[in-house]
């Protein structure tokens, strides 16, 4: 086996979550349920807004929503539209990130932006709602719903209208003030089923059913490879990139250090002696370099997952053998500079 083949299968992931383990929690299953039962994704809207809705239109699972020829782009989990012109965002979220309602403001801009370049004069545009669901209370007031509209500051009660809702949900905090139904479906967020409420076991029984879908199983199970996969080229290029700056950085401290000591042994043994210590020295921070390329690949990959912090952090300690303070300061600068 080759060096770069055992460096390969010694720092692929081997932890992925087990497709058996999904819940409605995990955005691949998520997506898929909501895609497969849009009837399913209208009644949690309505659960959520405490409005009827007649239709919801699916334009796909994790829609992407391009800007400009040659801009950027989003996904979004759950996309979809009402007969009323209305348009909903639903994203899960498992890992509280500090830039969360920054990130809801970009997919607003979005949205706007692609209706806007597909013909729709600013004057027509709809209602729109992007609905953070949380497995965390993000604000930490103790509130299970949080709704944000634009309000002046100087008259609270005065509305913008620019028809833009913001909503993060959460299954913690009081909970007394909500509907039978959204309380059902908070407590299922944390994996307790409600036996006795229509919509979460049809949601459930559709989350049975999707762990018997074997092409679901396969499409997974195919996704977490190409992640590995990603995670190996990052990691393998970037050990390559840094051993070989290690090396020229290693062997002009080895000129320095020979040019040193040969004042005082002797040129030639000091320059071969300088060059020898100075090519060690260069692998070792060549290979130090890579090892972060690979811990940045995989903690993006991860975070793009919706993997908790913790557990990102834990995978990291075991995975690449370092301690829980260098886990915790490799992903903090990771997730601070995306």
């Amino acid at each position: 086996m080759t060096e770069e083949k055992a460096m390969q299968e010694k720092w692929v992931l081997s932890e992925q979550k087990n497709y058996d383990e999904l819940t409605i929690t995990d955005n691949f299953l998520f997506c898929k349920i909501m895609e497969k039962d849009p009837s399913l994704c209208r009644e949690l809207l309505e659960i959520i807004l405490g409005v009827k809705i007649k239709k919801v239109v699916f334009t796909g699972r994790e829609a992407t929503i391009g800007v400009t020829p040659n801009g950027k782009s989003i996904r979004l989990d759950v996309y979809v539209a009402d007969d009323a012109g209305t348009v909903y965002d639903l994203e899960m979220q498992v890992t509280s990130y500090s830039n969360l309602p920054k990130r809801m403001r970009y997919y607003q801009g979005m949205i706007d932006l692609n209706l806007l370049e597909k013909g729709v004069d600013y004057k027509e545009l709809g209602k729109s709602y992007i609905i953070f669901i949380c497995t965390f209370d993000f604000f930490k007031k103790g509130l299970p719903i949080y709704t944000f509209t634009n309000r002046c500051s100087e008259c609270p009660e005065l509305e913008l209208g620019d028809d833009t809702v913001k909503i993060f949900v959460n299954p913690y905090g009081d909970t007394s003030k909500l509907t039978e139904d959204m309380k059902a479906f908070l407590r299922y967020l944390k994996g307790t089923i409600t036996e006795d409420n229509m919509f979460i076991r049809k949601v459930h029984q559709e989350v049975s059913k999707a762990r018997e879908c074997e092409e679901w199983r396969v499409e997974y199970m195919t996704l977490m490879m190409e992640y590995r996969e990603r995670y190996n080229e990052g990691f393998l290029s970037g050990r390559s990139e840094g051993q070989k700056i290690g090396r020229e950085e290693g062997r002009e401290q080895g000129r320095e250090e020979g040019r040193e000591q040969g004042r005082e042994e002797g040129r030639k043994e000091g320059i071969e002696q300088g060059i020898e210590q100075g090519i060690e020295q260069g692998i070792e921070q060549g290979i130090e370099r890579g090892i972060e390329q690979g811990i940045r690949v995989f903690v993006l990959d991860k975070i793009e997952e919706n993997i908790p912090a913790d557990k990102v952090i834990e995978k990291l300690q075991k995975g690449f053998q370092i301690s829980r303070e260098k886990a915790q300061f490799y992903y903090e600068k990771v997730a601070s500079g995306r």
